[in-house]
C-alpha cells in the first residue's frame, strides 16, 4: 500500500525536491504539490523537464518554481536554497533525492567518476541540509529533511 498524502495536508509549507525533473524525484514533487506544498523543481541541467514538472504543478492549482543548480558543490546548493527562499519565503521541507548512477562494470569506473557520484549523493545531501537548516530554524516551526538513497547504492548497477 502507498502512503498519500491527503489534500491541502502540506497547505503553507514550502518545500525543495533536488533533482526533481523525473522519475522518483518527479512523483514526489507531484505528491508534495498534491498535499498543498509550494514546491521548488531542482535539476542540474534539464532545463525542459524541471519546466514541464513546474507547468503541471501550476496547471493543477498548485505553486512551483525552478531552479537550475549542481547540489554537489555549495554554491549550487545555496543557490537552490536561495531560489526557494525567494520564491516562497522559506523552506520548510527537504528531499534530497538528486543522485548520479554510473552504470559500469566497477574495473571500468574511475576515480572521478567515483567522485562525482559521491559529490552529488551524498555532498549534495550535506551542502543542502547545512544550507536549509538555518531557514527552517529561524521559521519557528521546525522543518522535515529527507534523504533518498537507491536501490543501486546497496546492490550496484
Amino acid at each position: 500500500m502507498t502512503a498519500r498524502i491527503t489534500a491541502q495536508e502540506l497547505a503553507g509549507r514550502r518545500a525543495i525536491v533536488t533533482g526533481s525533473a523525473r522519475n522518483i524525484g518527479r512523483e514526489i514533487a507531484m505528491e508534495l504539490a498534491r498535499g498543498g506544498a509550494a514546491v521548488l523543481i531542482n535539476a542540474r541541467t534539464s532545463q525542459a523537464e524541471a519546466e514541464a514538472v513546474a507547468q503541471e504543478i501550476r496547471a493543477g492549482g498548485g505553486v512551483s518554481a525552478v531552479s537550475l543548480a549542481d547540489v554537489s558543490t555549495p554554491s549550487g546548493a545555496a543557490a537552490v536554497i536561495g531560489a526557494a527562499t525567494d520564491a516562497f519565503g522559506g523552506v520548510d521541507i527537504l528531499v534530497n533525492n538528486a543522485a548520479i548512477r554510473r552504470e559500469v562494470d566497477f574495473a571500468d569506473l574511475g576515480y572521478a567518476e567515483w567522485r562525482e557520484v559521491l559529490a552529488t549523493t551524498l555532498d549534495g545531501a550535506y551542502l543542502c541540509c547545512h544550507a536549509a537548516m538555518p531557514h527552517m530554524v529561524s521559521g519557528g516551526g521546525g522543518g522535515a529533511i529527507v534523504n533518498i538513497g537507491g536501490l543501486s547504492a546497496h546492490l550496484g548497477a
